[in-house]
């Protein structure tokens, strides 16, 4: 799974803060341009300076008042734009993100976690911006919508978030309808998938399933989920080399709630009802 971090684009015009003007900017609020009348006349000199003239005292306020007018504008403007793309979609600018075999995830300080499966991603595209080496990393959903991410080596992240894209398309696997629920609550459903693990070569019992077969479900980022917690149930009675193979598979799983809920039932303990109800939410 391929961490990295989400970078929040700078805000306002550095010039502006060299001349002498003091900037305010909330990490994740509108930004706000505080500015006193002193540094707002030093700002003015500055910058009348600069283009060799000689200011007077209100001259000097006038232009210093258009300068943090004009910044005001930039960072508000600048701020509306980075934060909203034109579907209405917030752009993460804060946080973490995680490209895993099943999807997306991303951390936002303002909205917690949030997860993403590919099968809602119809297309990775990579954007330049105007950031010193950062470029938007934009996933395309199958409903038109778009979420844009500011990182680092854009690039390289879009080509591995494509990579991971295509193989979740190419994955094949077997179902089992009696893996699901099928109607049973929770803890029934559990207690029956775990007698569906064949015990060996030689044992033959109408319904059983081979360590295999369990094994290919419950590592697949593309078997439905409830097919996938079903296998990893019915594992909790194979021998640990076995688990082992799920337990490894289930470190690319970018849903941590997903990997969860399977590392519970793969250790054969007792799931939380509540918990399996969020993953099966996720389609």
């Amino acid at each position: 799974m391929r961490l990295r971090a989400i970078v929040r684009p700078r805000r306002a015009a550095t010039w502006l803060a060299r001349a002498g003007v003091a900037l305010s900017v909330p990490t994740l609020g509108a930004p706000l341009i505080g500015c006193t009348s002193v540094l707002t006349i030093m700002a003015g000199v500055a910058l009348t300076q600069t283009l060799g003239l000689d200011p007077t005292f209100a001259e000097a306020s006038i232009v210093g008042g258009i300068l943090v007018g004009l910044a005001t504008a930039i960072g508000v403007g600048r701020h509306a734009a980075q934060s909203w793309n034109a579907a209405g979609r917030l752009r993460e600018d804060a946080g973490a993100l995680a490209i895993g075999a099943d999807g997306v995830r991303w951390s936002s300080r303002e909205r917690g976690d949030c997860f993403v499966p590919w099968s809602e991603v119809e297309r990775v595209d990579e954007e330049p911006t105007l950031e010193d080496e950062l470029g938007t990393l934009v996933l395309v959903l199958r409903d038109d919508a778009a979420i844009r991410f500011f990182v680092e080596d854009s690039a390289e992240l879009a080509d591995d978030a494509q990579r991971a894209l295509d193989a979740y398309r190419a994955a094949t696997v077997e179902r089992v309808v009696d893996l699901e629920p099928n109607g049973r609550d929770v803890r029934t459903w559990i207690t029956d998938v775990k007698r569906l693990l064949r015990a060996g070569a030689g044992t033959y019992r109408a319904g059983a399933v081979s360590a295999e077969r369990l094994i290919a479900i419950a590592v697949a980022p593309t078997a439905p989920r409830a097919q996938r917690i079903g296998a990893a149930a019915s594992l909790s009675r194979a021998p640990e080399p076995l688990r082992a193979k799920v337990r490894v598979a289930l470190t690319d799983t970018a849903d941590d709630l997903l990997r969860d809920v399977m590392e519970t039932a793969l250790e054969g303990r007792e799931l939380d009802a509540r918990a399996v109800a969020r993953v099966l939410a996720v389609r």
